[in-house]
């Protein structure tokens, strides 16, 4: 067999398993975030495309082809899930803020707008301390009134 007739071959029955791999996580991962004993409903739960990047089951899908992964492989994992998911959570913070390079100056900017001016940014700050001085200010600003200029 010309070699590369072989890697075409190889390449389609790998990414036939990925997917076969990928199939079934999908349905374990159904079972355990539908049922309802297992997460509370006001909890965010990790995207499928979460799930995959979990180092966990990274290592379960890239295992060698020779390796039987079936549903009772990726159901050891279910101890693990609560604990995954919640590092998840945690990490969304640190997204978020990262994408803001200068949070302080954007701050600033909306200072003279919702009377914010007391915020001060330090990486001990919380988003949700952020966030609720942000709704405070825009309160402030959107129950001013003309007449309460004196």
């Amino acid at each position: 067999m010309p070699l590369d007739v072989w890697f075409e071959v190889n390449r389609g029955y790998s990414q036939s398993l990925d997917e076969t791999r990928k199939n079934l996580l999908v349905i374990i991962i159904r079972d355990y975030t539908t049922a309802s004993s297992r997460y509370p409903c006001t909890k965010v739960l990790p995207g499928l495309a979460d799930f995959y990047t979990f180092q966990s089951i990274k290592e379960i899908l890239e295992r060698p082809a020779d390796v039987m992964v079936d549903a009772d492989t990726f159901s050891s994992l279910f101890s693990e899930l609560p604990d995954l998911c919640d590092e998840w959570r945690l990490s969304l913070d640190d997204q978020l803020l990262a994408r803001f390079s200068d949070l302080e100056h954007c701050l600033s900017m909306s200072t003279n707008a919702l009377n914010i001016m007391d915020v001060t940014w330090d990486r001990r700050t919380t988003l949700q301390e952020i966030l609720d001085t942000y709704t405070l200010g825009a309160a402030t600003y959107y129950t001013f009134t003309p007449d309460s200029i004196s």
